[in-house]
């Protein structure tokens, strides 16, 4: 984790622009330990280092995913035993499970917070009648009605990086430290990072997305609120004037990543104006994230022109069974014809793309998942691939299908605790972490991916095997970087190599 995060920002400028003051604390991925049985969990030291952050405060909120549940419950009931302070819970996980979340927080955000955040601060402590919450009390849950999507973006404030009393737990320090300018630079890693001295602010221009996928959070936040103008974008100019206010606030940032589902969900018209304004006034390389369904060649002109400069796109399965399973009602023609258009820009960017894709599908057999990797052969080289173990994220489509069929278990450790970068150590799944190398040669992967030699070696060999195989190609690849970068004398990037695993990753 970065200390980015759209929402928590987002909230902390709303509820400061109304006479509320707010404390922003970041405890990122590396501040964690293993726990029993596949958790993470935060040390001692980390518990009592945060608890004079909340000493003075009024109201402490989390908001965080499905798969930082065990932490929050853990930061949870260690705050409210050493505190007594009221905790609430926002972000997806609340909005998807509130009666869950109530076991052990005090009240439950459902969906977009800002509004409702700001009546609960304003009414005090004491009430249970807000718009969007759900209250604990000593006589059962309170359910109140669910607050609207705010329709007009453009009217929020921009998100929140005063970095006034802010902290994040920094590795090295081993302690929490105020966040400025140079911490905060530290942390703003990106795509170009591995280019060069790139620094990067993430930003969205929009909420929602035009797809109503059944693996993802929009499936269940569609259904939430009733597919009621759950799609919006600010203006090109609302997003400009942000990103112009950063540039002169952080003169460090160079690089910029939209976190957008889909940036190429806006309109053509849209997309011709902002890219102007971008270039006049901006002038950064950028990079977001596409889909078969959005991308175009005008949208890509446009923006390549503006300075785009890495994209992902979104196939997740070549597998018609899969298609339909994951309501992604594309065909191969139409991925490959947004892949190509990717290729035909590809000289003008600084980095080759990605495409994801969804592995560990239950319903597929090995020769449907075949046909996924089929298709991602049909793609020039050179491209990077991000494959994602599927998870059952609570109360959406397939989440719902998956307990019909009986294929959940353990939800604590199938869907909480399972890591989706992860996919699992398989033969089939081997050959898409090969496929992931820009420059892995094409004819090997067919040839590896002949149904022979997967009927013989997908059952046939242990997980252990190609969970080997995979530490030894990323050892050996990054000691053929450092080589190269030794004979370059890149000096710069063998640096940065040092340098990040100390900061950015786990423990």
């Amino acid at each position: 984790m970065d200390i980015s995060p759209f929402g928590a920002r987002s909230l902390s400028s709303f509820v400061k622009k109304e006479g509320h003051d707010v404390r922003l604390i970041f405890i990122p991925d590396n501040a964690v330990e293993s726990g029993p049985n596949h958790s993470l969990l935060y040390s001692t030291k980390v518990l009592n280092d945060i608890l004079p952050l909340c000493a003075d405060t009024e109201l402490i909120g989390l908001s965080f995913m499905t798969n930082f549940f065990d932490r929050a419950r853990q930061l949870t009931t260690w705050l409210k035993e050493k505190t007594g302070l009221p905790i609430a819970w926002g972000g997806i996980h609340a909005t998807s499970r509130p009666e869950e979340s109530l076991q052990y927080a005090d009240m439950v955000c459902i969906g977009e917070g800002e509004e409702s955040l700001l009546e609960l601060l304003n009414k005090g402590g004491s009430t249970t009648d807000v718009s969007g919450f759900f209250f604990k009390t000593k006589d059962g849950i309170v359910k109140n009605r669910p607050r609207g999507l705010i329709s007009d973006l453009n009217t929020l404030p921009f998100p929140d990086y005063s970095f006034d009393d802010e902290y994040v737990f920094d590795k090295d320090e081993r302690n929490f430290v105020e966040v400025d300018d140079s911490v905060f630079k530290r942390y703003a890693i990106g795509p170009f990072t591995q280019c060069g001295n790139y620094f990067h602010y993430k930003t969205m221009t929009g909420r929602g997305c035009p797809h109503n996928c059944t693996f993802c959070c929009n499936d269940l936040l569609r259904a939430t609120n009733k597919n009621k103008n759950y799609l919006r974008f600010r203006q090109p100019e609302h997003v400009i004037q942000e990103l112009l206010e950063i540039k002169n606030r952080l003169p460090f940032i160079n690089a910029v990543y939209f976190s957008d589902d889909t940036l190429f969900g806006h309109k053509a018209e849209e997309i011709k104006e902002f890219s102007r304004l971008y270039k006049e006034q901006i002038g950064f390389p950028f990079g977001c994230q596409c889909s078969p369904l959005t991308i175009s060649r005008e949208k890509m002109e446009y923006f390549v022109d503006a300075g785009l400069s890495y994209i992902e796109m979104g196939i997740q399965s070549g597998a018609e069974k899969s298609k339909k399973l994951y309501n992604r009602p594309f065909s191969d023609q139409k991925a490959l014809e947004g892949a190509a258009i990717i290729t035909d820009f590809r000289h003008r960017f600084l980095l080759p793309p990605d495409y994801h894709v969804i592995l560990d599908n239950p319903w597929e057999t090995p020769e449907e998942t075949k046909e996924t990797l089929d298709l991602l052969l049909k793609i020039p080289k050179p491209y990077g691939l991000c494959a994602a173990s599927l998870i059952f994220f609570p109360e959406t489509s397939i989440y719902h299908l998956a307990k019909k069929d009986g294929l959940i278990k353990d939800e604590l450790v199938e869907i909480y605790r399972k890591d989706f970068k992860h996919p699992k150590d398989n033969y089939i799944n081997f050959l898409f972490y090969l496929c992931g190398y820009h420059y892995f040669p094409i004819p090997i992967l067919r040839l590896l991916s002949s149904n022979r030699l997967i009927s013989i070696f997908h059952k046939n060999s242990s997980s252990q095997t190609y969970g080997t195989l995979r530490v030894l190609c990323d050892r050996l690849t990054f000691i053929a970087m450092g080589l190269k970068a030794l004979l370059k004398g890149d000096w710069g990037r063998i640096l940065r190599h040092l340098l990040r695993p100390a900061t950015y990753q786990k423990r």
